[in-house]
């Protein structure tokens, strides 16, 4: 049904950034390519490299019957390099999607 909610959660693990006091992380979970959820500034100003998670949860309205792809965005807010799933113990992101009956 076009009233249903999906329930979004996306699990970001290992984030990991340069070590320069200006890196710092920015994710975003996106709908095809409307943003649902946004976080800013992982590990600003951190001069060791950063590792790090977010866990993005959004009951979104999708609004219609039709296929939708969720994904997360990653960028360091300088030019540097970014990382997910920077882990030694074997953890990954993850995106579970739940739809909500209305």
């Amino acid at each position: 049904s076009s009233s249903n909610k999906i329930l979004a959660i996306a699990e970001c693990v290992g984030i990991s950034t340069e070590s320069d006091d200006l890196s710092a992380a920015t994710l975003q979970l996106l709908r095809n390519s409307t943003q649902v959820a946004l976080a800013t500034n992982m590990g600003y100003s951190q001069s060791e490299p950063l590792n790090q998670s977010v866990t993005f949860v959004s009951l979104d309205s999708a609004e219609d019957t039709n296929a939708h792809v969720y994904k997360v965005q990653i960028k360091n807010r300088q030019s540097g390099e970014v990382v997910l799933n920077n882990t030694s113990g074997g953890d990954y992101s993850s995106i579970t999607l739940l739809e909500v009956a209305a």
